[in-house]
């Protein structure tokens, strides 16, 4: 059995991916004798902040005895449909301006309740609760397209696709409505008393509450598909499609929402919310979860369940809620006081990271966890049992919706495995159990539907499920495969045929081919960075350290890009002190590495140029940063490790202000964090 030493799995980590079989230890710079064997964290005063919280940003008034219940959202988000339960009409509301720009009357509908909007036909769809029919409402036109007989007391509908889906409250019946044909083409019977409906494209299924026998319904193809019983008086219904939970209201004296795991189909637990909850949604681009009772929004994250904040709204706030994503913003129907509420969701992206720790026996493990960017409402993906149970190395499939990871479980020599899984922990499924002694190193194709990783010491390709596995390369010892974000090429770095010395950089077709030496240098290429146009990649050398033979005597390391089509390399850096890591910022305008500049040796810190080597300038203080350095999505702020082999922690640099937030704050060793892509979708 290989054994690890605690200091070899901390590294492993952070430096493993970089340099584990790279420049022999004699080659790389050695630390000095009288520096101490623990780092502690060093943050400046204004490290500290308090994130903010989703607020009541505005309140929109309808006339009065409108009664809004109702809500939907055009597709743009520039357009809110409410529709009005007393005064038979669907407002139109402005989302810029947060006014109403029309009032469409509902000829022949009495009870306007539940609506939805059809983005591909520019439709909407309004159940009328007290006439048993549905409106086809034109919102462009602002007129009626037709007016279609339903069950007994519509409730609540949905649309997929080109089907209309209406929740027969009173006729425990479900009718569809072909959106071509304007017509009801089939009811059928389901349940009792089903009420509201949420919908997942990614599945092609729509879930549907059955308020009367305690059950959610799962609608395929406009028939019954499956169903979770025993779930208390659900009404108001959500679904997460980044992590395929959904959440059910409990009416009635229950108080609390059931969360629901649609795969497997699994109730996974409840939150109680401290009064009767009618509807609520998910805003999946956050990670909040607003739950409406009556007169007050109390909103949860979805990460840990726990209460962020409880926002007073207008009394008789029982049908209503839509969510924009891409604005961040929920609105909410008060029927008492015929008003719409806005309510400003705030920003919240996830970081995944690896938490090291020693089991019972003294041996090492390791978890990954996920948090928001400020560190709140922490969530554990992996619980290793076992002594040398590591699980570390995560990395987001583009949509966010699923992580790769590395774990040394399933191998009675805890030797490496390819695993994913989904962002609750659940359905983590080993890929490569049928090869390799060392799997490891997994990275996403842009398009999510493969994987390329190292194998041992040669770069392999599968798909996303862990079939059609190609190898790459052959005896080049190569390891960190990076995919460019065009999809064409994957770089890493290898040992030239016949060298043992030092590694270059190379990049293979994505499609299988001859790899290609891009620095062919005689000194260590290390850690390569794609610009966003796939055209360029920075790394790191060694090339102009003071050698004696393979003896490093005076170590410099600087950064460098090349020109993939050319094979042209500029230098950016030029400095007698260590520079390191360099990451390309999102919009390709940036470059942050890591240097120790001004500094004592190998205390690294944060510092940003741009892409073409100008304005290098110090970002933040923050002390003996590992690498590698993740760009957040917004472009504005980076995670890194901070720390080595004791009290490490995972922080986030703001590279305009230097402002630094702590991301954990554990006595463990916390490494490798990776942003989830801000996707919703």
């Amino acid at each position: 059995m290989r054994r690890f030493v605690l200091a070899a799995v901390l590294v492993l980590s952070a430096v493993l991916v970089l340099r584990s079989a790279g420049p022999s230890a004699a080659s790389r710079p050695a630390r000095p004798a009288d520096d101490p064997p623990a780092y502690t964290l060093h943050l400046p005063v204004v490290a500290s902040r308090h994130p903010p919280v989703p607020y009541l940003s505005g309140v929109i008034q309808l006339p009065a005895g409108s009664h809004p219940h109702g809500l939907a959202i055009d597709e743009a988000g520039q357009r809110v449909f409410v529709g009005n339960h007393w005064a038979n009409t669907l407002s139109v509301i402005d989302a810029a301006s947060l006014t109403v720009s029309a009032t469409i009357p509902l000829p022949n509908a009495t009870g306007p309740n539940g609506v939805a909007y059809l983005p591909g036909r520019d439709r909407v769809y309004v159940a009328n609760r007290d006439s048993n029919n549905l409106s086809v409402v034109d919102p462009t036109a602002g007129s009626i397209v037709t007016t279609q007989n339903v069950g007994y007391l519509p409730d609540g509908v949905a649309v997929m696709d080109d089907l209309v889906y209406v929740a027969n409250f009173g006729a425990n019946s479900v009718s569809i409505l072909d959106a071509a044909l304007n017509t009801v083409t089939r009811t059928f019977a389901i349940g009792s008393e089903p009420a509201l409906f949420a919908v997942l494209d990614e599945y092609e299924t729509i879930y549907l509450t059955s308020h009367g026998n305690a059950t959610v319904y799962a609608l395929k193809d406009a028939a019954y598909y499956n169903s979770t019983p025993g779930v208390a008086a659900p009404y108001g219904l959500s679904i997460d499609p980044i992590t395929y939970r959904l959440y059910a209201a409990n009416r009635g004296e229950a108080h609390t929402v059931t969360l629901i795991d649609v795969n497997p189909n699994a109730v996974a637990g409840v939150i109680d919310v401290g009064g009767e909850p009618h509807v609520l949604a998910i805003n999946p681009r956050t990670g909040h979860l607003f739950v409406v009772c009556g007169d007050v929004v109390r909103v949860y994250d979805r990460r840990d369940h726990a209460l962020i904040t409880a926002i007073p709204i207008g009394p008789g706030a029982t049908e209503g809620i839509a969510v924009d994503p891409a604005h961040n913003r929920v609105y909410v129907s008060s029927s008492d006081v015929d008003q719409i509420n806005v309510i400003q969701d705030v920003p919240a992206l996830d970081l995944a990271y690896v938490t090291y720790r020693l089991s019972a026996n003294q041996q090492p493990q390791s978890d990954i966890f996920i948090a928001d960017d400020a560190g709140r409402h922490v969530s554990q993906l992996t619980h290793a049992a076992a002594d040398l149970e590591l699980n570390a190395q995560p990395v987001f499939r583009p949509d966010g919706k699923r992580l790769a990871f590395v774990s040394s479980r399933d191998d009675v020599d805890h030797n490496w495995n390819v695993f994913t899984m989904d962002l609750t922990g659940r359905n983590q499924i080993n890929l490569t159990a049928d090869g390799g002694v060392e799997d490891t190193e997994p990275a996403w194709s842009p398009d999510g539907t493969r994987l390329a990783w190292r194998r041992d010491w040669n770069i392999w390709v599968m798909n996303a499920d862990g079939s059609g596995k190609t190898q790459l390369t052959t005896g080049l010892t190569a390891r960190t495969p990076q995919w460019s974000p065009d999809g064409q090429w994957i770089n890493f770095i290898a040992f030239p045929p016949g060298e043992t010395h030092y590694v270059d950089v190379y990049i293979v077709s994505a499609g299988g081919g001859s790899p290609l030496n891009l620095t062919d240098s005689p000194r260590n290429d290390l850690q390569a960075s794609w610009s966003p146009d796939s055209r360029y990649l920075a790394f790191e050398t060694d090339r102009h350290s003071v050698f004696t033979g393979t003896q490093v005597i005076t170590p410099n390391w600087e950064i460098y890009t090349v020109d993939i089509s050319a094979t042209l390399q500029t230098r950016l850096t030029d400095d007698p002190d260590q520079d390191h890591a360099a990451a390309w910022s999102p919009d390709g305008a940036h470059i942050a590495w890591a240097s120790d500049r001004g500094a004592e040796q190998y205390d690294f810190r944060l510092w940003l140029m741009t892409s073409a080597g100008g304005d290098q300038h110090l970002v933040a203080g923050v002390s003996r940063l590992l690498f590698p350095i993740r760009w957040s999505p917004d472009g504005r702020r980076v995670a890194v490790q901070s720390g080595l082999l004791q009290n490490g922690d995972i922080v986030v640099i703001d590279t305009v202000t230097g402002a630094i937030q702590p991301v954990t704050h554990t006595p463990l060793e916390e490494a490798w964090p990776v942003w989830r892509p801000d996707t919703w979708r």
